[in-house]
């Protein structure tokens, strides 16, 4: 079965690089990553070249000044484009162990 890891992101840079890695070191290889980010303004992009050939990299604009909402408006837009049968959350501060999947 085939696995989606849904990442929301807003400011994470000190973090992001870590969460993403995390996700890559997987046992099981038989997954897709994608990252939604509220356009961050802390280096973020920076560390996201990096990664754009391995996952999916989607940006899009802030719809409240209630993060919680934002957060939730970015996993619904990366559920609309996920094609697991099984999806997976993970914050952008936060990393999966090795054998998560």
């Amino acid at each position: 079965m085939k696995v989606s890891i849904l990442i929301s992101s807003f400011n994470k840079g000190k973090y992001i690089k870590e969460c993403i890695e995390s996700c890559l070191k997987q046992e099981d290889q038989n997954f897709e990553i994608i990252l939604f980010d509220n356009n961050s303004n802390d280096g973020t992009d920076e560390i996201l070249v990096d990664y754009q050939k391995k996952i999916k990299i989607c940006k899009s604009e802030k719809i409240s000044n209630f993060p919680a909402l934002n957060q939730i408006d970015l996993l619904q837009k990366a559920f609309e484009l996920s094609n697991g049968e099984i999806v997976c959350f993970l914050d952008a501060d936060d990393y999966y162990q090795k054998d998560k999947i």
